[in-house]
Order: C-alpha cells, then sequence, then structure tokens
C-alpha cells in the first residue's frame, strides 16, 4: 500500500501517529495521550460491556447517547473511549480536526480530567484526515465504534510472545472478520473511513 498521497501531504504525519498508536496502544497496553496504561484487557471490556452490549438505539445525539453509556465506566474506561473516537477520527478529512478535537475532548472530559488541545496528536496536521469518509462517517459511526472495538478485544486475546507481539497482533487485526449488520451483510471495515483498520496496519507492519 503506497504511503504517498498528493492530495494530502500530512499523510505521513497521520500514519506515523497510527503506528505510534499500534505499537503502544493495541500492541502494548499504553495511552495515546498519556503515559499511563489505557488500553488494557479491563478497561476494553469495560467498553465492550457499557457500549457493545448495551446499545442505545433510541434517539439522541451520539455523543450524549455515548456519555450515558459509558457513565458507568471508570475514569480509565472513559479515557479509552476518548482514544478510540481518536483512532476513527484520523482518516475522514471531510470533518474539521476543530471538530474532531472537540469530540475527543468531550469524551475524555467525562473521566474527570481535561485533554490539552495543544496535545500532538491532536494536531492539525494528525487530524486533517486521508480522504472523504462519506456520509456513511456520521450516520453509522457507532457501527464503526462497535467494530473498532470488537478488534481491540480480539488484538488484545491474542496471546503476546515479546519476540512476535508486532506481527502476532497486527495480523489479528488485518484478519479481523466484521459482525454482520442487521440485513445480514458483513459490516465494511471502514474503521477509518473508506479503506479498512487492516490497510493501515499493512502499510505500517515493519515500519517501527
Amino acid at each position: 500500500m503506497s504511503r504517498y498521497n498528493p492530495h494530502h501531504p500530512n499523510a505521513e504525519a497521520v500514519f506515523r501517529s497510527a503506528r505510534r498508536w499500534l505499537n503502544r496502544c493495541l500492541i502494548d497496553d499504553g495511552s495515546v495521550f498519556t503515559d499511563d496504561e489505557t488500553w488494557t484487557t479491563e478497561r476494553v471490556q469495560e467498553v465492550v460491556d457499557y457500549f457493545v452490549r448495551r446499545p442505545d438505539e433510541g434517539e439522541g445525539v451520539f455523543l450524549e447517547k455515548l456519555q450515558t453509556q459509558m457513565q458507568p465506566g471508570s475514569a480509565g474506561a472513559k479515557r479509552l473511549m476518548a482514544e478510540l473516537l481518536w483512532v476513527l477520527s484520523l482518516f475522514p478529512s471531510n470533518v474539521k480536526p476543530r471538530s474532531k478535537r472537540s469530540l475527543i475532548r468531550s469524551a475524555w472530559s467525562w473521566s474527570g480530567g481535561e485533554l490539552s488541545e495543544d496535545a500532538d496528536a491532536l494536531s492539525d496536521e494528525v487530524l486533517s484526515g486521508l480522504g472523504s469518509g462519506g456520509p456513511g462517517y456520521n450516520n453509522h459511526r457507532w457501527r464503526e465504534l462497535r467494530f473498532l472495538i470488537n478488534v481491540t478485544e480480539a488484538a488484545k486475546a491474542t496471546p503476546r510472545k515479546t519476540s512476535g507481539a508486532y506481527r502476532s497482533r497486527s495480523s489479528t487485526v488485518c484478519g479481523f472478520n466484521p459482525p454482520r449488520n442487521r440485513a445480514g451483510t458483513a459490516n465494511p471495515a471502514r474503521i477509518f473511513g473508506a479503506p479498512p483498520l487492516g490497510c493501515l496496519v499493512v502499510a505500517n507492519v515493519g515500519q517501527s
């Protein structure tokens, strides 16, 4: 997969941030924004319990409904949710960086803390995107979030070997079988909008 995008000169910054997330968070248990352990099996399980297993199919705004779903969770689980939203924000270019920052910082605030808008991972360069996610990005955001959580749960369940953690867990992501939607067809793996999450992982394998 080519890493050069003539229409988006910020592409390398996005891939660099995604590679850092892959190493620090999906393979290890670190954090995008802090030195704490955030992407742990325990935190992921909380997000699965409160979001994936308790869908809110009623009326309302996505962020408000998500806040209600995560209300019983720990502060760490709420910070993890904010970082999951950050991952979802990396690809689409049809959402302004300012809007992405607001979404991520709002979710982070549920933990009782404040996330600085000056964080490197929240820069315009990182959040400018690589291509349009289309109207489906906003209309089906909850499905994309659910898929990302399922991918993360599967990756964390993969046995870690010191010498092969990168390849084994990234392979889990690349080979993940997406859940079925209500119509019975496979939901597209549109974590980053148009291309699947696996494409971004493949582009970064061996680049650590």
